[in-house]
C-alpha cells in the first residue's frame, strides 16, 4: 500500500472543496434530508465536551436544525454520549453503537505497562473492574459515586472506590471503548452510567472486531480524505504502525494520491469527485464553532494550505481545547467567540490579519443567520489581529 503510486496529483484546492462537500458545508445549509443523526453519522460523531458547541455544529450544517435538537436527539436516545476517539467525549448515533465498540475492543493503549502504572492499578486489577462494570450496571443507571462504590464492591477491593471516582473517569474509558458503558440520563448536576445494552436497541453482534475497524477507517478516509497514517493515528487515538495496518487491510478499496508533494489516501470510488472537487469563486465563509469536526480532524494540522502555521497553537490550544475558527474557502482565518444576552447575539470575529470587505460582508451574513438559529439579533464585532 504504502509503495503504490500516486492515483493523481491533486491541488489543495480540490482537497479543501471536497472535505467542505463532505462535511455539508459547501453549498448554502439546507434540508437536503439532513438528521441530527445523519450529521453525526457523516462526521464520523459529534465532540460532546462541550453541549453547546455539538449544537452548533449541527446547527451550522442545516437550517432545518438548531440548538436543542442535539439534546433531544440524546433525550430520545437517538444520539448516545460515551468516550470514544482518543478517550474524549463523543456523540454518537445510538444504532452505529455495535460498530463503534467492535472496533473499540481492538484498542490496546489502556494496557501498556506506562499507562497501569499511572493509573496505579494492575492489568488482573483493570481485568476485574472491566468485567464488573457490565454487571453493576445491568437494569441500573448509576451516578459515578454510585457505579465506583459498586464496582469496588463487587470486585472485593473497597480501596478501589477512590480510584474509580477520581480524575476524568480513565478507569471507566476503557470499558466505555468496548460497550459496556456510556453515559445516562443524568441526575440532576450528576453524570449517570448505563449499560449500553439496556439502553440501546440495537444487534450488538452484528459485527466483528476487524471489520467494524475496517469500516471506521472507511468512514474516516471518505470524510477527512486524503489521510495519512498518522491523520488517522491522531483522530482514532493509537500508534502509526497500527493505523497503517488499519488502512492496508482495506488493500484496493484506499488508492494514494500526490497532493502537491504531500502524500495521502483516499477511497478509489471518490477519487472522481476529488478530481473534480472546484472551490466556488469569491468568499466562502463558514463559522465554525469550538471543537467542530471539520478542525478536530484536519490533516496534515500544520501545512499552510489549512491554516497559517503561526496560527496553529491559537487554534489547537492546551488541555486539548480546540477554538471556534473563520473557515474561508475551505481555510481557517480566524477565530470567533459569541455571548448572547437576551435577544441580543454578540459575535466577536477576529480575522489573521486583515479581512478584505467583501469577505468580512460574508462572515457578516453568516453571523447573522447564526444569531437568528440562536432566536437573537446579532452585534457583531470585528478585530483584526
Amino acid at each position: 500500500m504504502t509503495g503504490a503510486e500516486p492515483a493523481a496529483a491533486v491541488t489543495w484546492e480540490q482537497v479543501l472543496a471536497f472535505r467542505l462537500g463532505r462535511h455539508l458545508l459547501a453549498g448554502e445549509p439546507g434540508d437536503a434530508g439532513h438528521t441530527v443523526t445523519g450529521v453525526a453519522s457523516r462526521l464520523c460523531g459529534l465532540h460532546a465536551q462541550i453541549a453547546s458547541c455539538a449544537e452548533l455544529a449541527v446547527t451550522v450544517r442545516s437550517d432545518k436544525l438548531g440548538p436543542g435538537d442535539v439534546a433531544a436527539a440524546v433525550t430520545d436516545r437517538a444520539l448516545v454520549k460515551t468516550w470514544a476517539m482518543r478517550g474524549t467525549l463523543h456523540l454518537l448515533p445510538a444504532a452505529e453503537m455495535p460498530l463503534w465498540t467492535a472496533a473499540g475492543r481492538l484498542r490496546r493503549g489502556h494496557l501498556t505497562p506506562s499507562w497501569l502504572r499511572y493509573q496505579g492499578v494492575t492489568r488482573d486489577e483493570l481485568d476485574a473492574i472491566q468485567a464488573a462494570i457490565p454487571e453493576v450496571l445491568s437494569g441500573a443507571e448509576l451516578t459515578r459515586e454510585e457505579l465506583a462504590v459498586a464496582v469496588s464492591d463487587r470486585i472485593g477491593r473497597p480501596e478501589m472506590a477512590e480510584r474509580l471516582r477520581s480524575g476524568w473517569g480513565d478507569l471507566f474509558k476503557p470499558s466505555a471503548y468496548r460497550g459496556d458503558l456510556c453515559f445516562g440520563s443524568g441526575r440532576g448536576r450528576n453524570v449517570t452510567f448505563v449499560n449500553p445494552r439496556d439502553w440501546v436497541d440495537a444487534d450488538w453482534d452484528s459485527i466483528a472486531p476487524d471489520a467494524a475497524l475496517a469500516e471506521v477507517v472507511r468512514r474516516f478516509v471518505a470524510a477527512y480524505g486524503p489521510v495519512a497514517r498518522e491523520d488517522f493515528a491522531r483522530w482514532w487515538g493509537c500508534q502509526p504502525a497500527e493505523a497503517g495496518r488499519a488502512m492496508a487491510a482495506l488493500g484496493d478499496e484506499l488508492t494514494p494520491v500526490d497532493v502537491a508533494g504531500h502524500r495521502g489516501f483516499v477511497r478509489a470510488a471518490d477519487l472522481a469527485e476529488l478530481t473534480t472537487a472546484a472551490l466556488p469563486c469569491g468568499p466562502h465563509a463558514r463559522l465554525l464553532p469550538g471543537f467542530d469536526p471539520y478542525v478536530v480532524a484536519a490533516c496534515p494540522r500544520n501545512h499552510e494550505a489549512l491554516l497559517p502555521p503561526e496560527r496553529k497553537e491559537e487554534i489547537y490550544r492546551p488541555q486539548g481545547w480546540i477554538s471556534a475558527v473563520l473557515l474561508d474557502r475551505g481555510r481557517i482565518c480566524g477565530v470567533w467567540r459569541h455571548e448572547q444576552s437576551r435577544a441580543a447575539v454578540t459575535l466577536s470575529l477576529q480575522g489573521f490579519g486583515t479581512v478584505a470587505a467583501r469577505t468580512r460582508k460574508a462572515f457578516g451574513a453568516r453571523a447573522e443567520s447564526l444569531a437568528r438559529a440562536l432566536g437573537g439579533t446579532a452585534r457583531i464585532v470585528w478585530a483584526d489581529a
